[in-house]
Protein backbone atom coordinates (compact mmCIF):
# COMPACT_ATOMS: atom_id res chain seq x y z
CA UNK A 1 0.00 0.00 0.00
CA UNK A 2 1.60 3.58 -0.86
CA UNK A 3 1.73 5.65 2.06
CA UNK A 4 4.07 6.61 4.76
CA UNK A 5 7.12 4.40 6.07
CA UNK A 6 8.95 4.94 9.19
CA UNK A 7 12.67 3.98 10.18
CA UNK A 8 15.58 4.92 12.31
CA UNK A 9 18.48 6.33 10.93
CA UNK A 10 20.33 3.47 11.45
CA UNK A 11 18.11 1.29 9.48
CA UNK A 12 16.66 -0.83 12.39
CA UNK A 13 13.30 -1.20 12.31
CA UNK A 14 12.34 -0.46 16.27
CA UNK A 15 11.64 3.07 17.12
CA UNK A 16 11.00 5.13 20.07
CA UNK A 17 8.71 7.12 18.87
CA UNK A 18 7.99 9.69 15.68
CA UNK A 19 9.20 12.45 17.89
CA UNK A 20 13.24 11.00 18.42
CA UNK A 21 15.11 12.62 15.90
CA UNK A 22 16.57 9.25 14.69
CA UNK A 23 13.66 8.88 13.17
CA UNK A 24 13.01 9.78 9.40
CA UNK A 25 9.47 9.35 8.11
CA UNK A 26 9.23 9.32 3.91
CA UNK A 27 6.40 9.89 1.77
CA UNK A 28 6.83 8.69 -1.48
CA UNK A 29 3.58 8.07 -2.93
CA UNK A 30 4.98 5.98 -6.12
CA UNK A 31 6.81 3.08 -4.61
CA UNK A 32 5.33 1.06 -1.31
CA UNK A 33 8.80 1.26 -0.28
CA UNK A 34 11.44 4.15 1.95
CA UNK A 35 13.89 5.81 -0.20
CA UNK A 36 16.19 3.24 -1.71
CA UNK A 37 19.06 4.65 -1.83
CA UNK A 38 19.14 5.77 2.55
CA UNK A 39 18.11 1.74 2.51
CA UNK A 40 20.88 0.57 0.82
CA UNK A 41 23.74 3.00 2.67
CA UNK A 42 21.88 1.36 6.39
CA UNK A 43 22.20 -1.85 4.95
CA UNK A 44 26.37 -1.15 3.93
CA UNK A 45 26.64 0.08 7.43
CA UNK A 46 24.73 -3.49 8.89
CA UNK A 47 26.49 -5.46 6.52
CA UNK A 48 29.89 -3.76 7.63
CA UNK A 49 28.83 -4.11 11.47
CA UNK A 50 27.70 -7.83 10.82
CA UNK A 51 31.64 -8.77 8.72
CA UNK A 52 32.81 -6.61 11.56
CA UNK A 53 30.95 -8.87 14.35
CA UNK A 54 31.80 -12.66 12.10
CA UNK A 55 35.92 -11.53 11.86
CA UNK A 56 35.94 -10.96 15.47
CA UNK A 57 33.57 -14.33 16.43
CA UNK A 58 36.25 -15.91 13.79
CA UNK A 59 39.26 -14.73 15.31
CA UNK A 60 37.86 -16.01 18.81
CA UNK A 61 37.07 -19.08 17.38
CA UNK A 62 40.55 -19.41 15.97
CA UNK A 63 42.16 -18.80 18.90
CA UNK A 64 39.63 -20.81 21.05
CA UNK A 65 40.65 -23.99 18.51
CA UNK A 66 44.13 -23.03 19.15
CA UNK A 67 44.32 -23.09 22.81
CA UNK A 68 42.51 -26.66 22.54
CA UNK A 69 45.17 -27.71 20.41
CA UNK A 70 47.70 -26.52 22.81
CA UNK A 71 45.83 -28.53 25.60
CA UNK A 72 45.53 -31.32 23.73
CA UNK A 73 49.54 -31.72 22.97
CA UNK A 74 50.32 -30.40 26.75
CA UNK A 75 48.72 -33.30 27.53
CA UNK A 76 49.83 -36.07 25.35
CA UNK A 77 53.37 -34.77 26.55
CA UNK A 78 52.17 -34.96 29.93
CA UNK A 79 50.79 -38.69 29.39
CA UNK A 80 54.39 -39.41 27.63
CA UNK A 81 56.40 -38.15 30.58
CA UNK A 82 54.13 -40.27 32.86
CA UNK A 83 55.02 -43.50 30.56
CA UNK A 84 58.77 -42.49 30.71
CA UNK A 85 58.43 -42.39 34.48
CA UNK A 86 57.01 -45.67 35.00
CA UNK A 87 59.67 -46.98 32.74
CA UNK A 88 62.46 -45.17 34.17
CA UNK A 89 60.68 -46.36 37.93
CA UNK A 90 61.04 -50.54 36.70
CA UNK A 91 64.19 -49.91 35.23
CA UNK A 92 65.34 -48.51 38.23
CA UNK A 93 64.13 -51.36 40.40
CA UNK A 94 65.48 -53.59 37.82
CA UNK A 95 69.09 -51.67 39.09
CA UNK A 96 68.37 -51.69 42.25
CA UNK A 97 67.56 -55.65 42.41
CA UNK A 98 70.85 -56.41 40.16
CA UNK A 99 72.52 -54.32 42.65
CA UNK A 100 71.58 -56.11 45.00
CA UNK A 101 72.44 -59.54 43.88
CA UNK A 102 75.93 -58.32 42.96
CA UNK A 103 76.48 -56.58 46.40
CA UNK A 104 75.43 -60.58 47.87
CA UNK A 105 77.59 -61.77 45.66
CA UNK A 106 80.58 -59.68 46.58
CA UNK A 107 79.62 -60.36 50.33
CA UNK A 108 79.71 -64.05 49.58
CA UNK A 109 83.05 -63.58 47.86
CA UNK A 110 84.48 -61.69 50.78
CA UNK A 111 83.50 -64.48 53.19
CA UNK A 112 85.17 -67.09 51.08
CA UNK A 113 88.08 -65.11 50.54
CA UNK A 114 88.38 -64.89 54.86
CA UNK A 115 87.79 -68.57 54.88
CA UNK A 116 90.37 -68.87 52.21
CA UNK A 117 93.12 -66.74 53.92
CA UNK A 118 91.81 -67.92 57.87
CA UNK A 119 92.55 -71.42 55.58
CA UNK A 120 96.30 -70.30 54.49
CA UNK A 121 97.12 -69.06 58.16
CA UNK A 122 96.22 -72.44 59.63
CA UNK A 123 98.53 -73.64 57.15
CA UNK A 124 101.57 -71.68 57.79
CA UNK A 125 100.72 -72.56 61.20
CA UNK A 126 100.69 -76.27 60.51
CA UNK A 127 103.93 -75.74 58.31
CA UNK A 128 105.32 -74.23 61.38
CA UNK A 129 105.18 -77.76 63.15
CA UNK A 130 107.51 -79.53 60.53
CA UNK A 131 110.67 -79.75 62.20
CA UNK A 132 113.81 -79.34 59.29
CA UNK A 133 116.26 -80.79 62.00
CA UNK A 134 115.99 -84.48 63.61
CA UNK A 135 113.56 -87.15 62.73
CA UNK A 136 113.15 -88.42 59.77
CA UNK A 137 111.25 -91.22 57.47
CA UNK A 138 112.14 -91.86 54.54
CA UNK A 139 110.25 -92.50 51.28
CA UNK A 140 110.87 -94.67 48.02
CA UNK A 141 109.55 -92.28 44.84
CA UNK A 142 106.74 -94.34 43.28
CA UNK A 143 105.66 -93.54 39.30
CA UNK A 144 103.55 -90.85 39.60
CA UNK A 145 104.34 -89.59 42.28
CA UNK A 146 105.25 -85.39 42.97
CA UNK A 147 106.54 -83.29 45.29
CA UNK A 148 102.95 -81.69 46.01
CA UNK A 149 101.43 -84.91 46.40
CA UNK A 150 103.81 -86.45 48.71
CA UNK A 151 103.61 -83.27 50.94
CA UNK A 152 99.77 -83.65 50.86
CA UNK A 153 99.98 -87.63 51.85
CA UNK A 154 102.54 -86.81 54.58
CA UNK A 155 101.73 -83.08 56.14
CA UNK A 156 98.04 -83.12 54.97
CA UNK A 157 98.89 -79.95 53.16
CA UNK A 158 100.86 -78.20 51.07
CA UNK A 159 103.63 -76.61 53.59
CA UNK A 160 105.85 -79.24 53.16
CA UNK A 161 106.91 -78.56 49.47
CA UNK A 162 109.23 -76.50 50.01
CA UNK A 163 111.05 -78.42 52.77
CA UNK A 164 111.06 -81.91 51.10
CA UNK A 165 112.83 -79.67 48.27
CA UNK A 166 115.47 -78.52 50.70
CA UNK A 167 116.15 -81.37 52.48
CA UNK A 168 117.03 -83.74 49.59
CA UNK A 169 118.80 -81.18 47.45
CA UNK A 170 116.48 -80.65 44.76
CA UNK A 171 116.03 -78.11 41.63
CA UNK A 172 112.29 -77.82 41.47
CA UNK A 173 109.43 -80.00 42.73
CA UNK A 174 109.49 -81.79 39.52
CA UNK A 175 113.33 -82.92 40.16
CA UNK A 176 112.00 -86.33 40.74
CA UNK A 177 112.69 -89.53 39.53
CA UNK A 178 111.05 -92.68 40.06
CA UNK A 179 113.15 -95.10 42.70
CA UNK A 180 114.76 -91.94 44.40
CA UNK A 181 114.48 -92.27 48.24
CA UNK A 182 113.48 -88.99 49.65
CA UNK A 183 114.33 -87.60 53.12
CA UNK A 184 111.05 -86.06 55.16
CA UNK A 185 111.05 -84.36 58.25
CA UNK A 186 108.26 -85.43 60.60
CA UNK A 187 105.77 -83.31 62.24
CA UNK A 188 106.10 -82.13 65.94
CA UNK A 189 103.07 -82.27 67.82
CA UNK A 190 103.76 -80.12 69.71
Amino acid sequence: AKGFYIYNNNGEDDFKGLDDPEFHVTVNPEINEPDKKYRDENQEKKNIKTDTRNIIILGLLLLTLLLLILTIYNLYDLKQKALLKDEYSKDLSELRDSNQKLNEKLNSYIKDTEISNNSIKENKNNSNKVDSGKALTKYTVKPGDTVDKISDEYYKNKSGVQLIIEKNNLKSKWDLKVGQVLELPLVNDQ
